[in-house]
């Protein structure tokens, strides 16, 4: 029976507990009026909610009217949204299946909190959770893919994940439930679609238990992965230079490719830029860089840097002090600068470093380009976007902060007036 196997999914994966109400995905279809009436079976306090995304015309209000007057005859308490899809896809640039997504889940997760419920439970079965999988696997998804669906994901419940389509059909046969039927789900665009109508009926021919199959496949998977996390986690540290800092070392691995997924995944960088720094980092090439929506990766000489995407720093806070040259009193802090008084033009300015810029680095008597200097000092790519420099009023560069001050401002033993600038 369908309530014996749901009750046993919900108690093998902890999904629902029995004294808060559940909210409930209704879209009318077969799957979330079972959902709705198997947990209603089993003792479960449930509230319905329901999106009309006006897609479809009367199909659509149809919809809508089932599920109230559903929800009205069980003595459920009913929530609905109504949402001009079209637009917010137009706004936001999405295509609708991805507008109607967000949409419906923001609606859902606002309830959550509004009625603190602790959960929304949707309809997903075991005919979706193969047909994801498939999704992903032509799509070249890795592991996390090719697992499919969790019982859980966050505040999202899927008490049905381990029924068939048959199953649940049965189920309402047998309570002589009705349910509507969205006509474009019978359409074979979307490439979900083409797979419920056209794969699949062409595997079970093939294999009468392709579907039980795939997503067995799915669960072996979904322990791999937990294992494989904490592998490649453990093996990630052994590469950490600092946070969000590794060194390059981790991408010329037999499995860097994974290491870098597991590491870049969440900053957005996809499947084929992993490819990339993987070659650029075998052909040696410093100073590359990629970026995702959200942050930059790059590439150093025995690093990789990532890096929020135009993060903006300000200039390091600097603070002043000029005295007598009988007063100086000398330490090896790099962060602090002693200048000759007397061969500065005021008024000081602090800046980002610019392309071209020369100075002439205490010690040396020649000028110097900074970006030569600081490839000198093998500093990042990173550090030389954030380098600035002091300048005097007539634009000469007096100190690299942080890092060496130009050999013509040096004080020396005729020196009158000592400038000490302190980077805080």
């Amino acid at each position: 029976m369908l309530e014996k196997k749901v009750h046993e999914y919900i108690r093998r994966y902890g999904l629902l507990a029995n004294d808060k109400p559940i909210l409930v995905a209704l879209s009318g279809g077969a799957d979330s009026v079972a959902l709705l009436r198997v947990l209603l079976d089993l003792g479960y306090p449930c509230v319905g909610v329901h999106c009309n995304f006006h897609l479809r015309g009367e199909e659509s209000d149809r919809d809508e009217r089932f599920v109230t007057d559903l929800c009205n005859r069980l003595g459920v308490p009913c929530r609905v949204a109504s949402f001009s899809t079209h637009k917010y896809a137009e706004e936001h640039k999405l295509s609708i299946e991805m507008a109607a997504r967000e949409l419906r889940y923001g609606f859902f997760f606002q309830l959550v909190d509004e009625m603190e419920l602790p959960v929304v439970a949707v309809a997903h079965h075991q005919g979706d959770q193969a047909e994801t999988i498939l999704q992903n696997l032509l799509r070249g998804s890795g592991i996390r893919g090719l697992r499919g669906m969790k019982p859980m994901n966050g505040r999202v419940v899927r008490p049905l994940l381990g029924c068939t389509k048959a199953e649940i059909l049965h189920y309402l046969t047998q309570l002589q439930q009705p349910f509507m039927t969205d006509s474009s789900n019978l359409t074979t665009e979307p490439l979900r679609n083409k797979l419920r109508l056209e794969a699949m009926p062409v595997l079970e021919r093939i294999y009468p238990q392709a579907e039980g199959a795939i997503c067995r496949s799915a669960d072996y998977l979904a322990e791999a992965e937990m294992l494989l996390d904490k592998a490649t986690t453990e093996e990630l540290q052994l590469y950490k230079v600092e946070e969000n800092c590794y060194r390059s070392a981790v991408a010329q691995l037999p499995y860097g490719r994974l290491l870098l997924h597991k590491w870049l995944k969440t900053y957005g960088f996809n499947s084929i830029q992993l490819e990339q720094i993987i070659d650029c980092v075998s052909q040696q090439n410093t100073g590359k860089h990629f970026d995702s929506a959200s942050h930059t990766l790059w590439i150093d000489r025995n690093r990789l840097i990532c890096v929020v995407k135009d993060e903006v720093k300000g200039l390091p806070e600097l603070r002043i002090d000029s005295f007598s040259a009988d007063e100086i009193s000398l330490n090896a802090d790099s962060n602090v600068a002693f200048l000759d008084a007397g061969s500065i033009c005021q008024p000081l300015t602090q800046r980002n470093i610019q392309s071209g810029d020369r100075f002439v680095p205490l010690g040396m008597k020649g000028c110097k380009l900074v970006s030569d200097f600081m490839t000198d000092c093998k500093c990042s790519p990173l550090e030389k976007q954030q380098q600035t420099v002091l300048t005097d009023g007539k634009g000469r560069i007096v100190w690299l902060v942080g890092r060496r001050i130009d050999n013509r401002f040096k004080w020396t033993k005729e020196t009158k007036q000592i400038i000490r600038i302190t980077k805080l």
